[in-house]
This record gives structure tokens, C-alpha cells and sequence, in this order.
């Protein structure tokens, strides 16, 4: 009778390498990982390393210095790293329409710097009772009381137009046209007092005298109307008793 064995399974001495665990040095080096991260993230959301303690403040004209500090303010003890500055600035030019740019930068450990450009001011738009400061395009940037506005054209809103902080209310070349104007007559001195006035139209401007109006086209050449007005002024401006018309081209008319 045949005996048979169930075949034995053999593993090949040369290929085999019995398991050696890990080593000591491998589990230090683990550690010191863990360590530093935890000593990162430590350093970064819970350490006062980052907190900012100082915060800088330029280029404030219009806007109250004191003031739009103390609006930034809340943001001292914040961690600088993770300070969301796009908030912030969406949130300042918001509350400040004076405000054109906010440049908003980290200087680290714990300095945030806020460099402020304001809009230009070019003149007071005048609506009514009340003052409005314009920039150059003829927009609002505030309204203010009128001694605020000692040092800028003034000019008086005859058609009550409805102010709106949104819409430009006057163009910019009636801006442009009026400080022209005032400018030329302050140069020749023809003028020692006088208010500038919007007319029947966008196109008009009127100049008040003590005694009579001036009116000027602002589509004409400012310099060429003010010329005109030069040559035939010690002429007739003792015979004007309502206005001196300078709208038509070549023509002077009086009244």
C-alpha cells in the first residue's frame, strides 16, 4: 500500500527577512515632526507673537485722522497672519465715501498699516441749504457744513437738482470750465466779488457781480470769453444793470 504526505510549503532562506520592528531613531524623528507643527500651529492661532499691537495710519486729509482710527481699533490683539484685509477694506470705503484707495499692509511681528487715498475735492456744489463737496468727475464725496469748505469754489445749484451720493451731478467739463473762469477773473482782477451760478442750462454759467450777471457758454473757449469780457469791461460795466452776455461768439451783449 502507497503511503502519500500532504506537500510541505518551503520559503526560500536567501529571500526571507524576518520583521525588525521600528527603530528608535525613527520614532525620535516622528516626535521632533509632531513637535514642530504642534509649535506652529501654536505659534500661529494661539500665541500672542502675531497679535498686532500697533497700527499706522497715512494719508488722511478729509477724513479725521483720530476718528478713522479709532474705527480700526478693533482690530488690535487680532492675529496679523490671519487678518482678513479685503474685509477690512470693503468695510472702511463703506463707512468713509471720502476714501478712492486703501492700501492695507502686514509688517510683521505685529504692525498693520493703513495708507489711505482720498478722493480729489475740487469745489462745493451748493443745493438749497446745504453743502456738498464735489471731486473732479462731479460726484459727491460729503456733505458738510460750509465752513468747512472756506477754500473752495463755491458754486450755487439755481435749478434745485436733487442731490444724489450715486449720480454725478454736474459734468466734468462744467467743473473744469468753471474753475477756469474763476481762475481768469482772479488773474485780471476784473472781479473783486462775485458768486458763480449754474444757469437756465447744463451748458450755462452764470458769474453774480454786486451789480449785474456775467453769462458764459461753457461749450466757448473759457480764456476767449474772459479776453472779451477784459476789452469791453471798463467800457461798459458802469452801463450794465442786469448782465453782460459773452455766450454768443464775437458778440458782447449787455443790458
Amino acid at each position: 500500500m502507497k503511503i502519500s504526505r500532504n506537500p510541505r510549503n518551503y520559503i526560500s532562506t536567501s529571500s526571507y527577512k524576518p520583521f525588525s520592528g521600528v527603530s528608535c531613531s525613527q520614532i525620535l524623528l516622528t516626535f521632533f515632526y509632531l513637535a514642530v507643527l504642534a509649535g506652529a500651529i501654536y505659534c500661529l492661532f494661539f500665541s500672542s507673537f502675531f497679535e498686532i499691537d500697533k497700527i499706522e495710519i497715512s494719508g488722511t486729509s478729509l477724513i479725521e485722522k483720530t476718528e478713522f482710527l479709532s474705527k480700526v481699533q478693533s482690530y488690535k490683539k487680532k492675529n496679523l497672519l490671519l487678518l482678513n484685509t479685503s474685509q477690512i477694506k470693503l468695510k472702511l470705503v463703506k463707512d468713509y465715501p471720502e476714501i478712492d484707495t486703501l492700501v492695507i499692509s502686514k509688517e510683521l511681528p505685529s504692525i498693520l498699516k493703513v495708507k489711505v487715498y482720498e478722493r480729489e475735492p475740487t469745489l462745493v456744489w451748493r443745493y438749497m441749504d446745504s453743502d456738498y463737496l464735489l471731486d473732479q468727475d462731479g460726484y459727491v464725496i460729503r456733505k458738510d457744513k460750509p465752513d468747512s469748505f472756506k477754500d473752495y469754489l463755491v458754486i450755487q445749484d439755481q435749478r434745485n437738482k436733487a442731490i444724489s451720493n450715486e449720480k454725478q451731478v454736474i459734468s466734468k467739463k462744467f467743473i473744469d470750465f468753471s474753475k477756469t473762469i474763476n481762475s481768469e477773473l482772479k488773474k485780471k482782477k476784473l472781479i473783486a466779488k462775485n458768486n458763480f451760478l449754474t444757469g437756465n442750462s447744463e451748458f450755462e454759467l452764470v458769474v453774480q457781480t454786486e451789480n449785474f450777471k456775467i453769462l458764459f457758454n461753457i461749450i466757448r473757449d473759457p480764456s476767449e470769453q474772459v479776453k472779451a469780457l477784459e476789452k469791453i469791461y471798463s467800457k461798459i460795466s458802469k452801463e450794465a444793470k442786469e448782465y453782460i452776455d459773452l455766450r454768443v461768439p464775437g458778440k458782447v451783449f449787455y443790458k
